[in-house]
């Protein structure tokens, strides 16, 4: 009936029915653009698929699992069966409540000969499946299910791989749900997802479907399509519905749909099963050419009565033709839409009007944003699908999604034709191509990289992320419909007053947006940093901008009249309207920022959209009532109502908060920031609003009006770029307030920013002939020669403010002084070079063109320009003055070079070490240089503690300075040198001829053979052992332990007769004296240095298992170094979160009260040459647990003081934290032998022994040198 009424309509009335054709399929996309949107943010925001934790699974009674059964159909798949086999026996059930059964088709006589040739375990039958049609697998299924023994049926499919635990998973969430729901579905995946480009994309679509639009379907209680296997049931329910439809090809859509028409319910379940991505294009279209053939059997068949259906279900009918009939039509449907935009584009001449005349403007208007946001969208979904299922690397390849889209069209009109002619007929998908490398990857057990564990975990921002991405989309949408209106509806010479007045607001917010960016900064690294909102950091800022927006509206005010003459205005009425601009932008912006750094990016959303419908709404209503003064009011009214809303959300949102401690040198106002974002903001002024005054000044009113319509071409590509790059300060400062450096979210935000700003360039650049006068009218045509080169400044321009934007958060100010040269090169240019539009454009694009090959040249060689720079400081410094010291009747003057000093950024043990002597030695009446490498986050000269520091050169060129140094600025001014090793020494006997002490803390030759590469590993390990015993034979040694005294003469060669001197750390006594309780509940310390052979992931695994039985234990983690990222992986992967806490670097008097507080210290090293960490605890009465290795054998006493266990043995940790909770006695006698064991040790102590060692090596070279005289002399 329906196709009858739409030929006649062709025939009689071609025109209406087209356009009403268009029009309802316009409508249809624009609701599934809108419907999927809201699947995602319900799934992203609260996803509804049943987690089942590691603790619940741990208290299951195994005793009291039931029967379980499994079918697996197979036809003419014997070569899989033994990986089945494998996955069903590492399932993680008692195998005694399996019922395993193998459904063979009669006619597969190779599959039963060889399945009946394998020894099966017990808990494994083979049915054979009697011969008769149809012959599909849901026939094979309803065979299996009425031999099924068990309480409870799943489905998997030969290939399959699933998750150990999910049958365990799956029987806890049968309790959890209502007794409605008797269908949980798992999620699937593929094992082999990097095969060839088709697994990749096939990769992406499985994680969208089943990571992202189950779930969301799921939130709204709605009928769930099943995946074709891990369905579990409930078998009495099952059986009760009569299975599955044996004539339906997509026989698990078909069921979803009666489960949920007989009133059930389907859950999804957070447990994966791996399947085989088929990667050959044949056997992909045929299964897929399956799948949409049941999928237009499963319409077709519950849509028979429509009516009957819509009144039964409701709201859920329309979910439904969404979900199934939608998809399916679009399918078919692509294609020619796809058909006809390119043929408009391309063949404009002869098709052209009469696809325009086919879109009246709502449908237009519709249309166009199916087409690019709609689509734009879709792709981004994709890419949250990949990221939720962790397959990151697949995301590059989403972009070439549409040709997938492509592909299922063509498998579409395939399953059409074969529903004709034969409807029942199973297209066979052949699985095993890559059965090797799956079985490989899945069975093989192997740590996590500890790249892959520092991968930054997207998904907490995800859902208000998408909103807000979307909201621009509208948001900019609106405001190019606020454009476009008012483009076709006013005059060049109106239309250019309106650019007046954007661009004066573009010239506001270089300051209003300057203290955004500066507040979202702060707020994000305050939130990073302190585990929550930063409001009384805003409410301060808050405070301080509505005095200066007080004092800017006055200034404002006077300054009207001159504003106006400046500008060429006739009225001064644009001046007057945007005062309250002025009054309330600041105060806007301090709110603003507050929300975005304590991302609420959904918050941030509703403002963004408030102000640019408010801004439409005006425009509309000046234009429609001809109050002109209204039009151009449109603009500072909006931001008035943003205004209203996000004071109003802000004040909310902090009502909620709870007032943290902040460190008051965290809590200040970043000006250093604040500056450079002025710079940047400047920039980004000069091509988003100055340049278009600076036009306005040099010609006529008509090509002011024609670049107002090139500037909002280029403001559409910065617009797409901006989509991305508005999440860089949020998400990278909260990154580095948590430690890190946000290099994987900067990476990730510009390679989207930089393909957006690609996609801006093809549609406003290289298409600009087409899309311009689409857009903007045939007013455009008189620009579009202009958009190409104008395009690609844009593009240019966003790129290379991304990059400067990342690295203002890392406080590399230098990017951001690049910044505004451009945007002064730009203004100059423009200034000296104006006698045309085209030489305007031109200037842009060689600015933006020099710009962006400036900041992306220096972004790569940052460091190795530093290390120059430095380096040529360095240089200078051979002829520049050290800071004062006292020489005047020093007893000694002592040179140390050691590799770092305590403020270095990865400074350690040896470091303070080193500078708790020195400055002891310095109270004493000696005088003390310690030359040492800089970080570059320090000035090259400083005395600390009466101590002189010099730093000089890097991780490497430090031992080439210090010779330099040495030999023009040192040599005769110092009595000893003290040359610390730190594996690698400073080979000082090479140029110097006083003597010299080398310090040895403990032998590297394991840390080079496992952390360096070859052939670095053995240099260095060749120069330890061989090289440095050379050089430093017949020198006095020191070190730190007697271990590491054995280790130095068990694989150094520096011989037996050796002069070994033990110095042992200390501890300064006077800051233990106040101590604080313990907890009230079992808590353990780590600190020290976040590295890797520090072996602190042992400590967590240890952990992880001792809370199973001590839920109130607490662990705290305190330090920096480059193992953080892995470490914060690892604590989420064991769900310790709330358990344990990273604390960052200590001072001192935090480092005490840590110590003191907790019941044991945990020093899980690999090796140490002494154990500063342990005495330091131990004066706080904390006893410590420890590795058995050198040094910490020495500083710990077994059974005493603390308990050795075996290094890198988790289960040995486990037992020594078990007994430090348990035996309440032992802990309190360590704790009581610590304190007293720690009095031994003082850096007092030490200091004096040390410099007994070098008043003796001094008095040896005396006596050597007189020696030497007297035979001379003797010989003459």
């Amino acid at each position: 009936m329906t196709i009858t009424l739409v030929v006649a309509g062709l025939i009689l009335h071609p025109l209406p029915t087209a356009i009403g054709i268009v029009g309802i399929l316009s409508t249809i996309y624009f609701v599934d653009v809108l419907f999927t949107l809201f699947l995602v943010l319900r799934s992203l925001h609260r996803s509804p698929d049943i987690s089942i934790t590691e603790a619940e699974l741990s208290h299951i009674d195994e005793r009291s699992l039931p029967l379980y059964s499994i079918l697996c159909p197979l036809y003419r798949e014997a070569h899989v069966v033994p990986q089945f086999l494998k996955a069903i026996e590492s399932l993680d059930y008692p195998k005694n409540r399996l019922d395993v059964m193998l459904l063979l088709e009669e006619d597969d006589k190779e599959t039963i000969d060889e399945v009946s040739n394998l020894t099966l375990p017990d808990y494994v039958r083979i049915l054979v499946v009697p011969e008769g049609a149809p012959k599909t697998k849901p026939k094979a299924c309803n065979y299996g299910l009425a031999y099924a023994k068990g309480d409870y049926v799943v489905v998997y499919d030969a290939e399959d791989i699933p998750d150990p635990k999910q049958l365990k998973k799956a029987i806890l969430a049968f309790g959890r749900v209502p007794a409605k729901t008797v269908c949980l579905q798992a999620k699937l995946n593929f094992y082999n997802p990097h095969n060839n480009l088709l697994t990749r994309l096939f990769t992406a679509e499985y994680s969208l479907w089943f990571d992202v639009v189950l779930t969301g379907l799921q939130s709204i209680q709605t009928s769930i399509p099943l995946g074709g296997t891990s369905n579990h049931f409930r078998t009495e329910i099952l059986r009760h519905l009569h299975g599955w439809d044996a004539f339906n090809v997509t026989e698990d859509c078909d069921l979803g749909s009666r489960l949920f028409s007989a009133g059930y319910k389907t859950a999804v379940m957070d447990s994966i099963t791996l399947e085989e991505a088929t990667s050959k294009f044949g056997n992909w279209m045929r299964q897929r050419s399956r799948w949409i053939k049941g999928y237009l059997q499963t319409y077709l068949v519950h849509m028979r009565y429509p009516l009957r259906f819509v009144s039964r279900h409701g709201i859920h009918a329309l979910y439904f033709q969404l979900t199934i009939g939608g998809k399916i039509a679009f399918m078919f449907i692509n294609p020619f839409l796809w058909l006809a935009t390119i043929s408009y584009f391309t063949l404009y001449a002869f098709v052209g009007p009469t696809i325009e005349s086919l879109y009246p403007t709502v449908i237009f208007y519709m249309a166009v944003t199916s087409l690019v946001f709609g689509n734009f969208l879709f792709i981004y979904y994709y890419m949250i699908g990949a990221a939720r299922a962790g397959h990151w690397s697949v995301i590059k390849y989403v972009f070439l999604v549409p040709f997938y889209w492509l592909m299922v069209s063509v498998a579409a009109t395939i399953a059409m034709v074969q529903l004709i002619v034969k409807p029942h007929y199973w297209e066979k998908t052949n699985h095993g191509f890559h059965l090797d490398k799956a079985k490989k990857k899945i069975f093989a057990v192997a740590p996590k990289s500890a790249k892959a564990a520092r991968r930054w975990n997207f998904a907490p921002v995800l859902s208000p992320a998408v909103l807000l991405i979307a909201a621009s989309v509208l948001g900019n949408l609106l405001n190019f419909v606020y454009n476009a209106y008012l483009g076709r509806k006013l005059s060049l010479e109106d239309f250019g007053v309106i650019g007046l007045i954007g661009s004066l607001l573009y010239a506001a917010q270089i300051a209003f947006s300057a203290v955004s960016m500066t507040v979202t900064h702060k707020s994000a690294y305050l939130m990073g940093r302190y585990d929550g909102p930063a409001t009384e950091f805003w409410k301060t800022v808050r405070h301080k901008a509505l005095v200066v927006s007080l004092f800017a509206t006055g200034i404002w005010i006077g300054g009207i009249p001159v504003i106006s003459t400046v500008l060429h205005l006739n009225s001064l009425a644009p001046i007057v309207l945007f005062t309250p601009v002025v009054m309330v932008g600041l105060l806007a912006s301090v709110d603003g920022g507050y929300l975005s750094g304590s991302q609420q990016f959904t918050l941030v959303s509703v403002v963004l959209i408030t102000e640019a419908i408010s801004k439409l709404v005006f425009a509309i209503l000046g234009v429609e009532t001809g109050i002109s003064l209204l039009v151009y009011a449109a603009i500072p009214l909006s931001i008035v109502c943003s205004f209203a809303v996000v004071r109003w959300l802000s004040v909310r949102f902090s009502s909620q908060d709870q007032k943290r401690v902040v460190d008051p040198k965290d809590g200040g106002f970043p000006r250093r920031f604040f500056a450079s974002t002025i710079l940047i903001r400047s920039s980004s002024a000069a091509f988003l609003g100055l340049d278009f005054l600076m036009v306005r000044l040099f010609v006529t009113p008509i090509e002011a009006g024609q670049y107002a319509l090139l500037s909002l071409s280029g403001k559409m590509i910065f617009f797409f770029g901006s989509l991305f790059s508005q999440f860089i300060v949020p998400l990278v400062s909260r990154r580095v307030g948590e430690g890190g450096k946000g290099k994987r979210q900067f990476r990730i935000l510009l390679g989207l920013t930089m393909i957006a700003s690609g996609i801006g360039v093809l549609a406003f650049g290289v298409y600009g002939y087409i899309t311009a006068p689409l857009l903007f009218g045939e007013r455009a045509n008189s620009i579009v020669h202009l958009l190409p080169e104008y395009a690609i400044a844009y593009a240019f321009f966003t790129v290379a403010s991304t990059i400067v934007t990342y690295h203002q958060i890392r406080h590399n100010y230098v990017f951001s002084a690049m910044s505004f040269v451009a945007s002064a090169g730009a203004i100059v240019g423009i200034t000296l070079s104006h006698g045309s539009l085209d030489a305007i454009v031109h200037v842009l694009l060689v600015s933006s063109l020099a710009f962006v090959n400036a900041v992306a040249f220096t972004h790569v060689f940052l460091e190795p320009i530093r290390v120059f720079i430095r380096n040529i400081g360095d240089f200078l410094g051979l002829f520049s003055e050290f800071p004062k010291q006292r020489t005047a009747g020093a007893a000694l003057r002592i040179l140390v070079l050691n590799w770092r000093d305590t403020r270095h950024t990865w400074a350690g043990g040896a470091e303070v070490y080193v500078h708790e002597l020195a400055k002891r030695w310095v109270a004493s009446g000696n005088q003390v240089t310690i030359f040492c490498g800089n970080d570059g986050k320090h000035s090259r000269n400083q005395v600390i503690d009466g101590v002189r520091v010099v730093r000089r050169g890097g991780f490497y060129t430090v031992y080439l300075w210090a010779m330099l140094y040495y030999v023009f600025r040192f040599r005769g001014k110092f009595d000893v040198i003290i040359d610390s090793q730190n594996g690698i020494p400073f080979f000082a006997p090479l140029y110097a001829r006083i003597p010299t002490i080398t310090v040895i803390y403990h032998v590297h030759q394991q840390v080079f053979r496992e952390h360096l590469k070859f052939p670095f590993s053995s240099i260095a390990a060749f120069i330890e052992s061989r090289i440095a015993p050379l050089v430093y034979r017949g020198s006095r040694i020191v070190t730190v332990s007697e271990s590491s005294k054995a280790e130095i003469l068990a694989h150094l060669q520096y011989g037996k007769d050796a002069r070994i001197d033990i110095v042992s750390p200390g501890v300064d006594l006077s800051l233990y004296n106040t101590k604080s309780k313990k907890t009230t509940f079992p808590s353990f310390l780590y600190l020290g240095r976040l590295k890797q052979y520090k072996n602190i992931d042992v400590a967590i695994r240890a952990f992880a298992t001792v809370r199973k039985f001590h839920q109130t234990a607490r662990m705290t983690i305190a330090g920096e170094g480059e193992s953080i990222d892995a470490l914060r992986a690892l604590i989420k992967e064991f769900d310790l979160t709330t358990s344990v806490s990273f604390m960052g670097k200590v001072d001192e008097e935090e480092k005490v009260r840590l110590y003191s507080r907790h019941w044991a210290a945990i020093q899980p090293s690999s090796f140490e040459g002494w154990g500063l960490t342990v005495i330091e605890a131990n004066a706080c009465g904390t006893p410590v647990i420890a590795s058995n290795v050198y040094g910490l054998r020495d500083s710990v006493v077994d059974e005493k003081t603390g308990l050795l266990v075996q290094p890198r043995n988790v289960l040995s940790f486990v037992g020594a934290m078990e007994r430090m909770i348990t035996s309440t006695g032992d802990r309190r006698a360590w704790s009581k032998n610590a304190t007293e064991w720690a009095q031994n040790f003082s850096w007092e102590k030490s200091a004096d022994r040390l410099h007994h060692v070098v008043m003796d090596e001094l008095a040896n070279a005396k006596q050597s040198v007189f020696a030497y005289t007297i035979a001379r002399r003797t010989s003459v």
